[in-house]
């Protein structure tokens, strides 16, 4: 046996101030130093009583990638209270497996056999530490030592590995929990598709526009991993893996379970980037290699491992073949969250897509020899379609919701390992209760689509944060968890209160803290600020700057003691913020988490000034075009919001957070929000006119000089103050962004005060009445959004000019409930292209107005006024209709099939050619309607009033009349096969040649 050679490098891995490991590590590292060895013992990153504190440096991943051999005290103490120590274990069971690195477990305490299961160097020979002449033993075993020799891009790869499987396997959950994500883990479910199924253009699919990948009759429910795994050694398989889901579906989670799972089971290399990690701002300068090599991470955010001189990944790479599959290269490539992308430059989300995706394709899967795996995963996105890398045979699998069994299981741990947590049983019965009632509903047609219910707790991350919040919650749980937005608030609440109190903050020395109500302002500040940028960071220096902008002289403090001391990852905020250098700033945990605060922001803001203004003030008269007179509070709302809402376009989320704060604080307090309400509609007025869009003129040395608009500030605003390499938006993107949500957040609060009457300032005397309509009998107060002149339409147009938007088309599933457009020119005819689907148009008065072809599918437009509205050839599939008033309606040719039209009152309108397929009509009035050549096949009929209505030639195959009265009605020709007309008047009907109506009438003439 050769002897080791002189200054050989072993890595000491060992729990700070453990006594008995320091007793059995002492004459060890004395031995070691006299046989020549090179011991490394960290003392980096110790505080008081040897606390392992702060982020590792340079020294220490330089110790772990150059050593030539390693010796390991392995304590109960370590095991379950150090993560440090884990994340060295990992790092040198990844060497060892990789090259062969001689690791020396010493076992100062016995593992039981579930512990030694998880221990990452399980498989390696160690000795317990009474064991008789171990020095010796251990010196013999370290003369197999490598020579030294420079760090390869394999030792990156096995440090990249290492730091995925830490991840997973040893890291505290949400950053200081005691159970690891591997403790809580749910075998996730997937359905399975190709692409070509959930995009139109392909084949017989091409007339649809998408199949819900929800609904698990389209793709099924199998386990993902398996799924994943099945495509991945399918050596006829070569195209890309796509992994996609809602926001908490767990896509990163699977992502690390998944990197596990081939290195165990498979014998793979996993390599995993996050979008966000990304230089893209370099797509046009740089190889695709170089980019994704610089963005594979070896540790965490807040620490500089060293970089590899040569790309890791490369062409080199891709040619090298698995042990266990021929025809596919052992390397496999997930890209996480490509709706994270940072945006940098003047490129779009949308074009940066545009850019990357092909050349992804191009350089992992258009390539000859050996099958490249390629996974993205993500949140469902127009984007992806349209970016070129997505082909036929492309597998989808889509993240589908825990089963209650897999619930009740996480609930079952989280129980048993997190006694701080209060969470008892009692508390998670009620929980899973209401969860199951929703899951078994919630695939079922029948279903309604509006009511989401408690889908939350099916998404892993929000089922934990559940879980968490309900622990020691105080009030109705069953409440608590029939919206997220309750969830976030809750979550807040307890968090930020328990967290925010410097007076019992017991940490490490050094470490940043704030009161809680300051501590929710830099939440709320710092999400607002991230969403203006549209990213999902910021830097200190930004949010100094920024602050400075606001005159917010505390929080200016506040940051500059954060990017000065340590970074945010040591706060408590680690569980909302991800740690980060200084120089890159800091991100949300979780984008939901942004999304939250972000609201909570907005509605903070339209608070205060609702407190301030119980009535909103009466300005002096002044022309169309000019702007509120300055401090007034139309003046500041409206410069508040445009700088929230014009950089970007509000996403569900963050709408969904504003409206449900805005409504229950409301309900509340009703009387409280009029004034805001009416400033609402002041400010919809100014952005209405164009008044943002107008030079402004001013008086100066006896004559008039004009201002830049106000756009012009904007544009600048959405800009980062600290980066140079950004292009301004366009005025029309600024514009529109601000329109749509004023339009929307105006609605929501009229509507909410919709009822409430109390002594109001007469229309004459406010500034912008004209978008207010004031109905002198009833006293009730709409929200007119196109003005005394009716200008929706073209407003709606103005909004539209932004082009691309992340959900689509223009007002998909907006909210409009009670709006006044009577005689409003929303057609198919002129330049815009109405899209009211999925919209909230509750007792909206829309009378006489003309909305030919339309798309109002599954708008809800319950109580709603469409008197005498022309909707000819307008998509009301799936509509809420219910006791609707659609008199004298223009219908013909319109398409309902699906829509809930029960009590509607449908007398007189025209519905001719109509397709009211499967249509709820129950107890409708459709007396003297025109109903010739219609469809109601399937449709429900029942105590329906048709008195003298014509249905010549309709076809009512499969209907349901009974009880309905059809006196003095005209079916001449109508199909009635199948129908139920049981306890049907028809008293005077017309039905010579009506088919089958003897049968469905149950008698024959007489």
């Amino acid at each position: 046996m050769t002897s080791p050679k002189p200054g050989a490098k072993v890595f000491i891995s060992y729990k700070r101030g453990h006594q008995p490991t320091k007793d059995v590590m002492t004459p060890i590292i004395a031995r070691l130093t006299k046989d020549e060895y090179a011991p490394f013992v960290d003392e980096s990153g110790t505080g008081k009583e040897g606390v392992e504190i702060g982020p590792w440096g340079r020294q220490l991943y330089e110790a772990l990638l150059k050593c030539q051999g390693a010796v390991v005290f392995v304590s109960q103490e370590a095991y379950h209270h150090s993560p440090w120590c884990r994340r060295e274990w990992e790092i040198l069971a990844a060497r060892a497996s990789a090259h062969g690195l001689p690791v020396v477990p010493i076992f100062v305490d016995k593992l039981s056999k579930e512990e030694m299961a998880a221990f990452p160097l399980a498989e390696v020979q160690g000795f317990p530490a009474d064991k008789p002449d171990l020095e010796t033993q251990l010196s013999t075993m370290l003369q197999k030592v490598l020579p030294p020799s420079e760090i390869t891009p394999e030792d990156f790869l096995a440090l990249h590995h290492a730091w995925l499987r830490y991840r997973y396997r040893s890291s505290p959950a949400m950053g200081d929990e005691l159970f690891t994500l591997e403790d809580i883990y749910q075998n996730t479910e997937c359905g399975d598709l190709p692409w070509r199924k959930l995009s139109p253009g392909f084949g017989q699919y091409e007339s649809q526009t998408r199949v819900d990948w929800e609904k698990e009759k389209i793709g099924g429910r199998k386990d993902a991993l398996e799924a994943v795994c099945t495509h991945l050694i399918n050596p006829n398989f070569r195209d890309i893996l796509v992994i996609q889901g809602t926001a908490g579906a767990g896509k990163s989670s699977f992502c690390l379970r998944f990197a596990s799972e081939l290195i165990i089971e498979h014998g793979l290399s996993p390599i995993f980037v996050r979008f966000c990690d990304l230089r893209l701002s370099r797509l046009t300068s740089s190889p695709i290699e170089e980019i994704l090599s610089e963005a594979v991470r070896t540790g965490p955010e807040d620490e500089v491992p060293p970089i590899s001189s040569v790309s890791l990944i490369c062409d080199r790479l891709l040619r090298e073949e698995a042990t266990l599959y021929r025809g596919i290269c052992r390397h496999v490539f997930v890209l996480d969250g490509w709706d994270e992308i940072s945006l940098t430059g003047s490129l779009s989300y949308r074009q940066q897509l545009m850019s990357l995706m092909p050349r992804l394709r191009d350089f992992f899967i258009n390539r000859p020899g050996l099958a490249v795996r390629l996974i993205l995963t993500g949140r469902p996105s127009i984007e992806m379609g349209e970016a070129e890398i997505l082909h036929g045979d492309s597998r989808v699998l889509s993240l589908l919701p825990l089963r209650p069994e897999q619930l009740e299981k996480m609930a079952n741990t989280l129980i048993s390992q997190s006694p701080h947590w209060e969470l008892t049983e009692d508390s998670v019965n009620i929980a899973i209760s209401e969860y199951s009632k929703w899951f078994v509903l919630r695939d079922k047609e029948s279903a309604p689509a509006r009511t989401k219910s408690l889908e939350i707790m099916g998404l892993p991350l929000l089922s934990l944060l559940t879980f968490r919040t309900i622990a020691g919650y105080s009030g109705t749980i069953s409440e608590l968890l029939q919206t997220p937005t309750a969830l976030y608030k809750a979550l807040a609440d307890q968090t930020v209160e328990h967290y925010g109190n410097p007076e019992n903050f017991v940490g490490p020395e050094g470490t940043a803290r704030i009161a809680g109500d300051q501590l929710r302002l830099l939440l709320r500040k710092t999400a607002a600020l991230i969403s203006v940028l549209e990213s999902e960071t910021i830097t200190y220096e930004e949010l100094a700057s920024r602050l400075r902008e606001e005159k917010d002289k505390n929080l200016e403090k506040v940051v500059y003691d954060f990017s000065n001391a340590r970074p945010l990852s040591n706060l408590v905020i680690n569980f909302y913020f991800k740690g980060g250098q200084t120089d890159l700033g800091c991100e949300f945990l979780h984008k939901s988490f942004r999304e939250y605060f972000f609201a909570e922001e907005i509605f903070s803001i339209l608070k205060n000034f609702a407190i301030q203004n119980p009535t909103a003030p009466m300005l002096p008269t002044s022309e169309y075009w000019e702007d509120f007179p300055e401090r007034s509070p139309q003046f500041e709302l409206a410069r508040c919001l445009a700088k929230l809402f014009c950089p970007q376009w509000q996403t569900p989320e963050e709408r969904r957070n504003i409206f449900w704060l805005l409504q229950n604080s409301i309900r509340e307090e009703p009387e409280q929000w009029l004034g805001l309400r009416d400033l609402l509609a002041d400010v919809y007025g100014w952005w209405a006119e164009g008044i943002p869009l107008r030079m402004r003129p001013r008086w100066r040395y006896g004559r008039r000089e004009m201002d830049p608009p106000l756009v012009d500030e904007l544009m600048q605003w959405c800009l980062p103050f600290t980066r140079e390499d950004s292009s301004p938006l366009r005025s029309t993107t600024v514009d529109g962004h601000l329109g749509e949500a004023l339009l929307q957040l105006t609605a929501l609060v009229h509507y909410e005060l919709l009822e409430i009457v109390v002594h109001q300032l007469p229309p004459e005397k406010r500034i912008q009445h004209s978008y207010q309509s004031w109905d002198p009998n009833s006293k009730l107060c709409r929200f007119r959004p196109g003005g005394n002149a009716r200008y929706l339409g073209n407003l709606l147009s103005r909004i539209d000019a932004v082009g691309f938007r992340p959900e689509g088309s223009a007002l998909n599933a907006a909210f409009l409930a009670g709006i006044e457009s009577t005689g409003e020119y929303l057609s198919h005819k002129t330049s815009f292209v109405v899209n009211f689907s999925e919209a909230n148009l509750i007792r909206a008065n829309l009378s006489r107005a003309t909305l030919v072809g339309a798309d109002l599918t599954n708008a809800d437009l319950t109580e709603a006024d469409l008197s005498g509205t022309e909707l000819f050839g307008a998509d009301l599939s799936s509509a809420y209709l219910a006791s609707a008033n659609l008199r004298r309606a223009g219908l013909k040719d319109a398409t309902l099939i699906g829509a809930d039209l029960s009590g509607a009152d449908i007398g007189n309108a025209d519905l001719g050619m109509a397709n009211l397929t499967d249509a709820n009509l129950l107890s409708a009035n459709l007396s003297n309607a025109h109903l010739s050549g219609i469809l109601f096949d399937g449709a429900n009929l029942t105590n329906a009033c048709l008195i003298g209505a014509n249905l010549s030639g309709a076809q009512l195959i499969g209907a349901n009349l009974s009880n309905a009265d059809l006196r003095r009605s005209n079916v001449f020709g109508a199909d009635f096969t199948g129908a139920n007309l049981s306890g049907t008047n028809l008293t005077g009907t017309h039905i010579h040649f009506a088919k089958n109506i003897d049968r469905a009438f149950g008698r024959k003439r007489g």
